[in-house]
């Protein structure tokens, strides 16, 4: 019985624990597991709770690490949780995603308000006027279309991007282009294409929804075809294309910008005006 660390036997249930080939062993089980100096039903069912269990770290013991999942919260001894979880902000809870170590909003901003709480200005007007709300921040909806931003959230200029009031909860921000860069990283975009501009490589489909258009979703990333406004006030390429503004801007009259389409497998790196409206996603700090 050398080769095993520990051997319990209750209730006609065999436990025990040995090192691996080649491994360091672990610490020995403590079967007393409630620390009552007893062993009692209580670690029985402790037991029987892991009986079973993968060793999914390869340490030769069942510790936290094998016992948490992802968004395990701190029970048990399980580690404090991401904070890639589910945010409410301005009445609405947004779902939100983690790639590579980083928490991503998993859908489209659809906020009224600045991060301190003062209103954003509706623009939802004609193309006639659009040109007059330029300078200063402000949202309107696709088309006009209050119920196409419940599906893809609302567009937003540029200036209401670059306002110092932050479009974002606290903590979190509009991604600059470089952290974009690592997002399309993340999907796989060759380094050589991240810092090129028009469309690049062929990565799109693992960003695009997989059921509102035409991609595979493998981050969960959940890009939406919401179309954009351009800066003469013309809505375009609702349901086949989306943008999304990045905090990055060129002599405060343009920002960088990103795009997909349909049509294209690449992801478009380029800037707009300030005029335009698009979408936005939020990045935790």
């Amino acid at each position: 019985m050398k080769n095993f660390s520990v051997m319990l036997v209750m209730m006609g249930v065999a436990i025990w624990s040995c090192p691996l080939s080649g491994q360091t062993q672990s610490t020995p089980w403590q079967p007393d597991a409630d620390g009552d100096h007893m062993i009692g039903m209580q670690d029985l069912l402790k037991v029987i709770a892991v009986y079973g269990a993968v060793d999914a770290d390869f340490d030769n013991a069942y510790g936290a690490d094998d016992a948490c999942p992802e968004v395990a919260g701190p029970i048990d001894g399980c580690p404090e949780p991401s904070g890639c979880e589910p945010l409410d902000f301005d009445g609405y809870t947004y779902g939100v995603v983690e790639v590579s170590g980083d928490c991503w909003f998993a859908e489209n901003l659809r906020t009224l308000h600045y991060t301190n709480g003062e209103p954003i200005v509706e623009a939802n007007v004609g193309s006639g006027v659009w040109a007059d709300y330029g300078a200063e921040g402000a949202w309107c909806d696709f088309n006009l279309d209050g119920e196409w931003s419940e599906s893809y959230g609302r567009l937003y200029n540029g200036a209401a991007v670059l306002d110092e009031r932050g479009l974002c909860p606290t903590g979190w921000h509009v991604p600059s282009d470089l952290e974009w860069m690592g997002l399309e990283a993340a999907a796989g975009m060759n380094e050589s294409e991240l810092g090129a501009t028009a469309y690049r490589g062929n990565k799109a489909y693992v960003l695009k929804d997989s059921l509102a258009w035409n991609g595979t979703d493998s981050l969960a990333w959940r890009g939406m075809p919401g179309g954009f406004r351009s800066t003469t006030g013309a809505f375009l390429a609702g349901g086949s294309a989306g943008g999304w503004w990045t905090g990055s801007d060129i002599v405060g009259s343009e920002a960088w910008f990103r795009s997909m389409h349909t049509n294209n497998e690449g992801v478009q790196r380029n800037v707009f005006g300030l005029h335009a409206a698009l979408s936005v996603r939020c990045l935790k700090d």
